[in-house]
C-alpha cells in the first residue's frame, strides 16, 4: 500500500508546505513552519498536491505537477527493439481518470502512446523487472519551472 501525503503550493509566499491536513467539506489547512500554527487553505491560497507512492532514481518523491525527465539509453534492448537512442523527454505529472499519467509532447516509441500519455504505475513496474532500462528524474514542478515544459522541442 503507498503512503498517503501532500504539499501545498503557497502563491503568495511563493513556497511549498509540507505539512497539510486534507479535508473534503471543511477545507484544507497548512502549518507554516515560520509562525508555528495552522492555517486555513483554499483555492485562492494555492494549490495541494498529491504525493504518487512511487520516486525518481534519486530516491525524491513524486507528486502531481511535478516534472519529469525520462533519459532513453543508446543501446538496443534484449527483446529486439530499438532504444530511443539517448533521446531526453520532459512530462509533467498529472492525475487522470484514476492514473498517475506523464503526459508530454506527442512521441511514437514503444512504451510512449502517440498521444503523448504514458501510465506511471505501469512504467515503474516493467522498469522494476528490467525490461525498460529509462532513467527518470523530478527536475521541476509546474508551480516553479514551467518554463521546462515549454522549453522542450
Amino acid at each position: 500500500m503507498r503512503q498517503i501525503k501532500f504539499r501545498a503550493w503557497d502563491i503568495n509566499d511563493k513556497k511549498w508546505h509540507t505539512r497539510v491536513l486534507v479535508g473534503t467539506n471543511c477545507g484544507h489547512a497548512i502549518y507554516d513552519e515560520e509562525r508555528g500554527q495552522w492555517f486555513e487553505f483554499d483555492e485562492f491560497c494555492g494549490t495541494v498536491v498529491q504525493f504518487t507512492g512511487l520516486q525518481d532514481r534519486n530516491g525524491k518523491d513524486i507528486y502531481d505537477e511535478d516534472i519529469l525527465k525520462f533519459e532513453y539509453p543508446v543501446e538496443i534492448m534484449d527483446n529486439g527493439c530499438h532504444s530511443i537512442d539517448g533521446e531526453t523527454i520532459i512530462m509533467r505529472v498529472a492525475f487522470i481518470q484514476g492514473c498517475w499519467i506523464a503526459k508530454g509532447k506527442a512521441v511514437n516509441y514503444e512504451f510512449l502512446l502517440p498521444l503523448g500519455e504514458i501510465n506511471l504505475y505501469e512504467l515503474f513496474e516493467i522498469k522494476a523487472y528490467g525490461k525498460y532500462p529509462v532513467k527518470i528524474s523530478v527536475i521541476g514542478n509546474t508551480f516553479e519551472n514551467i518554463e521546462l515544459l515549454e522549453a522542450t522541442p
